[in-house]
Formats: C-alpha cells, sequence, structure tokens
C-alpha cells in the first residue's frame, strides 16, 4: 500500500505543477498578447492577467508549505 500512495503522491506532484505552469502561462498570454483574446478588452483583460498569476503564486506557497510539511513528518 506504501508504493501505491508514493505513486499517487508524485503523481499530485506533477498535475500541481502542471497547473501552475497553465495559470502563470494563461496570465503572461492575457497580459502580453492582447490579440488572441479578441474579446476581452483592455482593462478586463489585463486585470486577469494579474489574477492568473497571483493565483499561480498562491498554488506554489502551498505546494512550497505541503512539502516543507511532509518532509518535517519524514
Amino acid at each position: 500500500m506504501k508504493n501505491f500512495s508514493k505513486l499517487y503522491s508524485v503523481f499530485a506532484m506533477a498535475l500541481s505543477a502542471f497547473m501552475i505552469f497553465v495559470y502563470a502561462g494563461l496570465g503572461v498570454i492575457f497580459l502580453f498578447f492582447p490579440d488572441i483574446f479578441y474579446t476581452l478588452k483592455g482593462t478586463t483583460r489585463i486585470v486577469l492577467g494579474i489574477l492568473l498569476i497571483l493565483y499561480a503564486g498562491f498554488r506554489i506557497y502551498r505546494e512550497i508549505k505541503k512539502w516543507r510539511e511532509r518532509d518535517e513528518e519524514e
């Protein structure tokens, strides 16, 4: 059973890292490539881009906190 939980932990960590890159990437696209999302104009596009980048930063913070807690348990 321990091998299964280790495999699940690695998969969850990889998925979380992938989603962090997705959120940060979308934020950068919203900020620096305005022609891709032509339906969002001006301030809405900029605010959404900043929020996505901030959310990616929050997810990074949570993952680092989780890794430190896991290291303390071992």
